[in-house]
């Protein structure tokens, strides 16, 4: 966007209409109260699909704004209508995918001892807040062709910037709660509260397309 004044690109709908997008959220006790007290929202499990406004202002560089119940009473617009064309835009959003041992190479410089492409990283084009792409068209494609024959994966959520997307390699119920407590040590000690999307992992099934919290055979 060019330097358009931020409050009057927020105040015109027709401004923001094409930088509506969709953000992945969890309640995490940050974000709890926007849950709670905005429509423009769509629950998926335990997760919930919020519309937002994701831009690059002169003053501010890039940004991603939540939309309000009152910021749409403000647009004279109706909820359905703003969620609608901000899925548009989201379906039309780049999909940025990496193997886990790329990314670790890149981080460390040199390869991981483990040498098995059984995970990929997966979020949109900016890094930022892009844990929502895997609701994607194109997020999907990717991930089934990366992980062919597979009719299920383990989706890890890194934080609301990225996922993890693994391939299963042992019963889930012995597998999901090991995983779990490695989510819930890391969103402890390493990510931010505010970045925090979820305490447990997912499981994606291809032919659903469903994404949602593994439910036990012994606990279900």
């Amino acid at each position: 966007m060019d330097g358009t004044d931020l409050n009057e690109i927020i105040r015109n709908y027709e401004l923001c209409k094409p930088l509506l997008s969709l953000r992945l959220l969890g309640e995490n006790g940050f974000y709890d109260s926007y849950i709670l007290n905005n429509k423009a929202i769509k629950p998926v499990s335990d997760l919930y699909l919020c519309v937002c406004i994701n831009g690059t202002n002169p003053k501010i560089g890039r940004y991603s704004t939540l939309v309000t119940d009152s910021l749409i009473s403000l647009w004279n617009r109706g909820v359905e209508e703003v969620f609608s064309d901000a899925e548009k835009n989201f379906e039309e959003e780049e999909c940025e995918t990496m193997s886990l041992n790329s990314m670790i190479s890149t981080l460390i410089g040199k390869n991981p001892v483990n040498t098995n492409d059984d995970a990929l990283v997966i979020g949109n084009k900016n890094g930022y807040f892009g844990a929502g792409i895997i609701f994607s068209s194109r997020a999907r494609a990717k991930i089934w062709e990366y992980f062919v024959g597979e009719s299920q994966v383990l989706v890890i959520p890194s934080s609301v910037h990225e996922l993890i997307v693994m391939k299963i390699w042992e019963d889930l119920d012995d597998l999901v709660p090991k995983i779990d407590e490695i989510v819930r040590d890391v969103n402890k000690f390493v990510v931010e509260n505010r970045e925090i999307l979820s305490n447990h992992c997912y499981i994606l099934d291809k032919n659903s397309g469903k994404l949602d919290f593994f439910r036990s055979k012994m606990y279900p």
